[in-house]
């Protein structure tokens, strides 16, 4: 059949419209395949940031909770700070009235040791003027005492016979009442150490035993602490004469021995071996047991109550027989077993003990 030229117009037409649909559609197609890989891409670069961002927060966080952290333990270190400040306020303002308290104390202290001193020399006088008149009765002294042994009322010491020896612990404790009061003293001055209530009290005790030796004839003084040593040093192992100028020597020299380090009894003892004659009497001032010993070896840093009762029965070995022994315990308090022991000990060779009141003498 014979197609005609309206047909075959036609039928190009239609494939022309075709085809071009076609390339449109082709063309669409490409172009959205490229956008969906370009999105993709930002997607993906976008994504990266907002990890990035998170890890920054998280870090950020961790960080702020790390800063919270140190912030309340320093608010709860300042508070504690500020606690302890207006604790150690409160402390320096005690201290400073317990200073107060000692500088008046201790004023007074010296005060009343010099007039002591003017009493001593007065009482020298009195028993000079005493000993030179023939109506004086032997058995009378300062103080009245009777019976065989002549022991005082007051004290219940002897200070009977011809020869005196006076042993005064000079240790570094004899300068406190208490173990704290005495650890407190290791660093002070020498003034402060001379200046301290419990030493006083052992100067006007000497003092006052000085001022009562009536009978006595002969006499000497020793301090003792680590070593033994007289205080007139150039008379060491010599009986002293019983005179006004020589107890107003022995007293001024007292005044300025400084106490300190440890005790060693048993040097102080051996020293009264080295007399001839030997002392009719003796009498220990001290406060406790002895820390050192030359036959009992004792460690350097840390003594045990068993280590000073033994250092004590060694010192006990070295008092010559026959000499009766006196004992005036200044109680330091940690010390419970010096009481007895020394108690002990004066029974034993014919002594008195005494533990004074904190007003005596």
């Amino acid at each position: 059949m014979r197609r005609s030229i309206d047909d075959n117009f036609g039928l190009s037409f239609l494939d022309a419209i075709t085809c071009g649909f076609g390339a449109v559609i082709l063309l669409f197609v490409l172009t959205a395949s490229n956008d969906r890989s370009l999105r993709n891409e930002e997607t993906e670069d976008l994504r990266g940031e907002v990890d990035t961002f998170d890890e920054e927060l998280l870090d950020g966080r961790e960080r702020l909770a790390v800063l919270r952290n140190t912030l309340l333990e320093t608010e709860d270190k300042i508070v504690t700070a500020q606690g302890l400040a207006d604790e150690v306020i409160r402390e320096t303002q005690n201290l400073e009235e317990e200073i107060s308290l000692l500088d008046n104390e201790t004023i007074a202290k010296l005060e009343h040791l010099n007039q002591l001193k003017a009493d001593v020399e007065a009482k020298k006088e009195a028993l000079l003027a005493q000993r030179g008149s023939p109506s004086m009765d032997p058995g009378q002294d300062l103080l009245r005492r009777q019976g065989n042994n002549r022991q005082q009322y007051l004290t219940g010491l002897r200070t009977d016979g011809r020869r005196l020896v006076l042993l005064v612990d000079r240790s570094l404790s004899m300068t406190g009442e208490t173990l704290p009061e005495v650890l407190a003293m290791k660093d002070a001055s020498p003034l402060e150490r001379q200046s301290s209530g419990k030493w006083l009290r052992v100067l006007e005790a000497a003092e006052w035993l000085l001022a009562t030796m009536v009978e006595t004839e002969f006499f000497q003084l020793f301090t003792f602490s680590e070593t033994t040593e007289p205080v007139l040093t150039d008379r060491g192992n010599d009986w002293l004469e019983t005179s006004p100028e020589t107890i107003e020597a022995v007293v001024d020299r007292l005044r300025e021995v400084v106490p300190e380090g440890g005790t060693n009894l048993e040097r102080a003892f051996r020293q009264i071996q080295r007399f001839s004659p030997k002392p009719d009497n003796v009498i220990v001032i001290t406060d406790g047991l002895p820390t050192r010993g030359d036959s009992a070896a004792l460690p350097s840093d840390q003594v045990s109550g068993n280590d000073r009762l033994r250092a004590f029965a060694m010192a006990e070995r070295a008092i010559p027989s026959g000499v009766p022994v006196n004992v005036i315990l200044f109680y330091l308090e940690g010390d419970p077993e010096a009481s007895s022991s020394y108690w002990d000990l004066a029974l034993r060779h014919n002594g008195s003990f005494f533990c004074p009141a904190e007003s005596w003498p």
